[in-house]
């Protein structure tokens, strides 16, 4: 939720490091979800939660209007150039923020692992990576920033699809353990948000003593254009379109 993009703005870009931002100016996650649930409709507009599909989608501009009135036009995602308002950059960097908070976690990550949409090709994928790289590592204190050592082990980098990172976490807390010659075959079908991906495999017994298991990654497909968020959005268009007359003439 953008409240008072001109206020995050001027302080993001002021320091290299843990800019003096504030909760104030924007909230992300569940803190912004919350606020969507008990907020007025004249905020609506604050809020940018199609944020992993405008990525995904070729040419959509996005216009944004924080909580004060400011308004910001937003080119496609890929067509953003240094300088421009980066969503996915200030959501990563709060995200950052919350991570290395150094109140509950007492350390600071410095390796992280993102996980895609399917369909995604490997441009947007690496758009977005960058794009998180950049806003964890400006919620990285800046004396960690300056430390040259530290810093070379600092990384943003891409993983499994997002239905092969669940498979990953999902048979091991589901109690599978394959051995010896046992092999549990997979299949995970995601109906997300905004997009549905399908990915299967086998889930065996690794051949190396550095690991516990193997998952063999037979394939995947998707729709991009297929999620829950999007069903909701044509279906609310068309309610809207049937009652068009009692809307007009109340």
């Amino acid at each position: 939720q953008f409240i008072d993009i001109e206020s995050v703005l001027s302080a993001y870009q002021a320091r290299a490091g843990r800019p003096a931002t504030s909760l104030e100016e924007v909230t992300v996650s569940h803190t912004a979800f919350e606020n969507l649930t008990h907020s007025n409709s004249d905020r609506y507009y604050s809020f940018f939660e199609g944020l992993k599909h405008w990525c995904g989608t070729a040419g959509e501009r996005v216009k944004l209007r924080d909580a004060q009135g400011h308004v910001r036009d937003l080119p496609p995602f890929m067509d953003l150039v240094e300088g421009d308002l980066n969503p996915v950059e200030i959501y990563a960097y709060y995200l950052g923020i919350y991570i290395n908070n150094m109140v509950k976690e007492k350390h600071i990550f410095l390796q992280y692992i993102l996980s895609f949409p399917v369909t995604y090709e490997r441009g947007i994928r690496e758009k977005m990576r960058r794009s998180f790289e950049a806003g964890i590592r400006k919620s990285l204190p800046t004396a960690l920033l300056s430390n040259e050592t530290a810093m070379k082990q600092f990384r943003v980098q891409e993983g499994a699809s997002e239905p092969a990172a669940y498979a990953i976490t999902a048979l091991e807390e589901y109690g599978f353990d394959p051995c010896d010659e046992k092999e549990d075959y997979y299949g995970v079908f995601d109906f997300g948000g905004g997009t549905t991906d399908f990915d299967f495999g086998v889930y065996r017994e690794a051949s190396e003593d550095r690991y516990d298991y193997t998952l063999l990654h037979f394939g995947a497909n998707g729709d991009r254009t297929l999620g829950g968020e999007n069903l909701l959005r044509l279906l609310a268009f068309e309610v809207f379109k049937a009652n068009k007359d009692k809307l007009l003439n109340p």
